[in-house]
């Protein structure tokens, strides 16, 4: 393995997904949640149908690997709409952080099923992202005031976000090696699709594309179709509970984004909280 490689990619994933976090702030607070996940979905599908074009690598799909497939289709679809969700309720500088959580989540799963080493250090660097994340997540000015706990808004979507990427990003990995960089992402766009669109159908959402955002919306899916090559060459070269955290450093990004551009606002606590938690996605990554 080329570990120094691997890095480099998880970095360049880590700033792609972190500028598509920010972006998507607008368009989930104005069309929805569930708009802002499935038109970028419906054109990452589109654009990688044409790159398959030029570089599917057919391998034949056992039932094992189609149940890898779908279960990597739902956490990212999972992932994608309840992080709009988060976004469409809540602030950037929060939702961010507190998904940046599914990093602990694919580290863990990576070391109980792909029997990756992890060392004590690395463990007590997971706890710390798992504690600074809930410090994040709390809203402690109504936790003074009302001397019970309460979520800061968004964040139980944030949360259900995290579990979701955190399912997407191991199963990935495993996909990865079993059917190449651009194979994985493809076959996972569909699966991940399907499932957008059975929930849409559920909750009788609108599918309509709003012309007002349909430039930033294709704008994200490139970046984002850009990120996941960047994440899944990262894994080839380097461990999951290494690569992982790495990329999920992004909610740095897109906190310094919201709060130059946003001006939003975090308290002390939660700025603490932010700061526990990269440190331990840093540590995590160098350790």
């Amino acid at each position: 393995m080329d570990f120094v490689l691997g890095i480099i990619f998880g970095v360049a994933s880590m700033l792609g997904f972190g500028v598509v976090d920010f972006l998507l702030v607008r368009p989930s607070k104005s069309i929805g949640a569930f708009r802002t996940a499935l038109w970028p979905t419906v054109f990452q599908v589109i654009t990688t149908f044409i790159l398959a074009l030029f570089l599917f690598h057919y391998v034949p799909i056992t039932p094992y690997l189609l149940a890898i497939i779908m279960g990597a289709g739902l956490g990212s679809a999972a992932g994608s709409i309840f992080m709009m969700k988060g976004l469409q309720f809540g602030s950037a500088s929060i939702i961010a952080p507190v998904t940046s959580g599914w990093a602990a989540i694919s580290a863990i799963l990576g070391f109980v099923f792909l029997n990756e080493i992890v060392t004590d250090l690395q463990v007590l660097f997971i706890c710390l992202v798992i504690f600074g994340t809930i410090l994040v997540s709390l809203n402690t000015g109504d936790l003074l005031r009302l001397g019970s706990r309460k979520l800061h808004s968004g964040v139980e979507y944030g949360l259900v976000s995290m579990l979701g990427w955190g399912v997407y990003f191991f199963l990935i990995s495993i996909l990865t090696e079993a059917l190449g960089v651009f194979s994985a992402i493809f076959l996972v766009y569909f699966a991940r699709l399907f499932f957008i669109l059975l929930y849409g159908i559920i909750i009788k959402a609108d599918f309509s594309l709003p012309k007002e955002e349909s430039k930033n919306l294709f704008f994200v899916s490139v970046l984002i179709v850009a990120s996941f090559l960047a994440y899944n060459l990262g894994v080839i070269y380097n461990y999951v509970d290494i690569v992982a955290p790495i990329t999920a450093a992004a909610a740095v990004v897109t906190v310094l984004l919201a709060i130059m551009l946003l001006h939003e606002r975090i308290t002390k606590i939660q700025i603490g909280g932010v700061a526990i938690a990269v440190l331990g996605l840093v540590l995590l990554s160098l350790g």
